[in-house]
């Protein structure tokens, strides 16, 4: 009965009906199965204009976040770990796991001055690598499809969006947009033709009755060469006339709003909300302010990726050069929880009696002179 409770049974191991010639488990994306690199296939999807702006602008909240080490004996030096390396380029890495369901780093060490330090840390293809049946991190085998390859400790750092036992590749929200990018493309496609072929007057050309078929075809010609070049040379009694095509701006509409419509399900997918990038109408200002509170939102969590990622580099440093020890993570944070955390402590000290100067509202808060009024014009300085 204890072996029974402290044992797990339902495995893949114990299903003979499932991986039984395999040693490592499928990415079981449908969307692009019939691929060998799915990841590869979406990263395409960020040539749509829309698709990357929305993801730059989910990433840009995490990438404007501050951050903080918690105060423990190692901390100075890992705050000069830190300054020695790209950090901005690592968080923008990292989150792509949010996109592509994970995101691999390899770290090169080197031996400098007693310690290892990193010497390069790259992010790799997430084709390189699988998940083992048991959903172990492992790098495929380039001679042996079915035998996968153990990765070395304090070596990779896996990133891994929204993973489960049934899905350890995560969560891939870029594969969201797929069709919607497709159908967009196509949209585009027809578009482009229809302005073309309606965007512009037809040319009708007419010809005496006395006119035969090779001069009619020969005045075709040259309506087709004046429609491209804008000239032409025309025969006596020959008449030109342009007719603008009526019902074109319906259509044209049609296909803005089927755009559009692919764009706000873009941004659905990616932001959970519709982008206010085309709203001018009344009440876009409070839609727009709402919408960012949302993402700010969202954004709160996508830095736990950030944070896990930064941590364990944290912690192989540590473990390399110092063994199991209290190491100091690391810790993302708004500016305007930094505002409001100052804010609190401004008025504790006002409270005590303590006046502030006009200056240093402007300065702490990054406020104009023209944006506020001190009540009591008698300021005491802060020595």
């Amino acid at each position: 009965m204890e072996t029974m409770l402290t044992q797990e049974i339902a495995t893949r191991k114990n299903n003979p009906a499932v991986f039984n010639f395999m040693n490592y488990l499928p990415d079981p994306d449908e969307m692009l199965s019939n691929y060998n690199n799915p990841v590869a296939h979406y990263k395409k999807l960020l040539n749509d204009p829309h698709l990357s702006a929305v993801v730059m602008q989910r990433k840009a909240f995490v990438k404007s976040m501050l951050y903080e080490l918690e105060e423990k004996p190692l901390t100075k030096e890992i705050n000069l770990l830190l300054d020695g390396l790209n950090i901005k380029k690592l968080i923008n890495q990292s989150l792509d796991a949010i996109y592509f369901g994970f995101t691999i780093h390899e770290i090169v060490w080197e031996f400098l001055n007693g310690k290892y330090v990193p010497k390069s840390i790259e992010e790799k293809p997430q084709d390189w690598f699988a998940f083992d049946i048991e959903n172990n991190f492992k790098m495929k085998n380039p001679t042996n499809y079915y035998k996968l390859i153990d990765l070395p400790d304090y070596k990779f750092i896996l990133s891994q969006n929204n993973a489960t036992y049934m899905n350890p590749y995560g969560e891939k929200i870029i594969k969201k947009c797929y069709w919607n990018v497709k159908f967009k493309a196509q949209g585009l496609e027809y578009w482009s033709y229809f302005v073309e072929k309606y965007g512009m007057p037809f040319l009708v050309g007419e010809l005496g009755s006395a006119a035969y078929d090779a001069k009619s075809s020969e005045f075709l010609e040259q309506l087709v060469s004046m429609k491209k070049n804008g000239v032409m040379v025309k025969r006596e009694g020959a008449k030109l006339e342009l007719i603008e095509s009526g019902s074109k701006s319906g259509s044209i509409s049609s296909y803005k709003e089927f755009i559009q419509f692919q764009n706000d399900e873009i941004s659905k997918a990616v932001l959970t909300v519709s982008t206010s990038t085309n709203d001018k109408g009344t009440g876009s200002y409070a839609k727009s302010k709402t919408e960012k509170e949302i993402i700010e939102v969202i954004a709160d969590g996508d830095k736990s990726i950030v944070e896990n990622f930064i941590n364990n580099l944290i912690e192989f440093y540590c473990v390399l050069n110092f063994g199991k020890v209290d190491y100091p993570k690391i810790m993302f944070f708004s500016k305007k929880e930094v505002d409001k955390e100052l804010a609190d402590r401004d008025k504790v000290l006002t409270d005590q009696g303590i006046k502030f100067t006009k200056e240093y509202y402007m300065e702490s808060y990054n406020l104009k002179e023209t944006d506020f009024e001190l009540k009591n014009k008698e300021i005491v300085k802060l020595n």
